[in-house]
């Protein structure tokens, strides 16, 4: 574990202004991540910041990351400035896109695997 001078443990950091806003984007711990996984596993809802982004970076990790809100993210916002926290959410977050591609390949192996498996109708 990393400690900084006061004792504190250090994560990734990245401060960003949208719209006179000030925010802080963090690295999430074990513990968000693990929280994410949870959430976008069940069914959910697919968010239009989504759609228009990167698809691989769910907008819970956007609001776990920033603290912002859905309303924030949905709100009076401009597509360039979701852009951008979503980009420095993926700068501080670098494992993240990698993580959730992966998870989108087991689910689609997974998936077939089970479709081949399953007993024909004839």
């Amino acid at each position: 574990m990393v400690l900084n001078f006061i004792g504190e443990k250090m994560r990734n950091k990245k401060a960003i202004n949208i719209n006179g806003q000030d925010i802080t984007v963090r690295e999430l711990t074990m513990e968000e991540v693990d929280e994410l996984l949870a959430a976008v596993k069940e069914t959910r809802v697919l968010y239009p910041a989504e759609v228009m982004l990167d698809p691989e970076i769910p907008q819970e990790a956007v609001m776990m990351a920033t603290g912002m809100t859905a309303d924030q993210l949905t709100g009076d916002i401009t597509p360039s400035e979701l852009a951008e926290i979503w980009g420095a959410v993926a700068e501080v977050n670098g494992f993240l896109s990698k993580l959730m591609a992966r998870l989108l390949v087991v689910s689609e192996t997974m998936k077939a695997a089970l479709s081949s498996a399953a007993p024909s109708a004839e």
